[in-house]
């Protein structure tokens, strides 16, 4: 079993690799997948998202990464640094940005994001200097 991250830096070094699904989408495991990602978290610096399972690995790649793991562990060690969404305006708003996300390389997110056992998370209020501050701009 892969070592989950232990701070903010691994958590930053693992969204990066999840960024280069845009490039690396042929053929590709992670990009193959996306649709089954269900934890999502955002990075308002980089407007940007990753998922739960990848994020929470140390070491995870684009290239590495093959959907081993559990998310409930992952979900657990990243609760540290991300909180779930806390009303239904601040959810809506950050699932339409996560559609977005997804719809920018063709590609739709899980039901299940928005069922009891997925989630959306944003950057608790301690590590807004790492991750950026989320802001409900409607």
């Amino acid at each position: 079993m892969p070592k989950l991250v232990e701070s903010p830096s691994e958590v930053l070094a693992c969204f990066r690799q999840f960024q280069l699904v845009r490039e690396k989408n042929c053929g590709n495991y992670t990009f193959d997948n996306f649709g089954k990602f269900y934890n999502w978290y955002y990075f308002p610096d980089e407007h940007s998202f990753a998922p739960g399972k990848f994020l929470g690995y140390i070491g995870t790649t684009i290239c590495s990464y093959k959907g081993e793991g559990h998310g409930a562990r992952t979900k657990r060690t990243l609760d540290k640094y991300f909180k779930k969404t806390e009303n239904a305006n601040q959810f809506a708003h950050v699932l339409d940005m996560l559609k977005k996300f997804a719809c920018d390389m063709g590609l739709s997110i899980s039901a299940r994001t928005q069922n009891s056992d997925g989630g959306l998370y944003i950057p608790r209020k301690e590590y807004v200097s790492v991750f950026g501050c989320y802001q409900d701009w409607h």
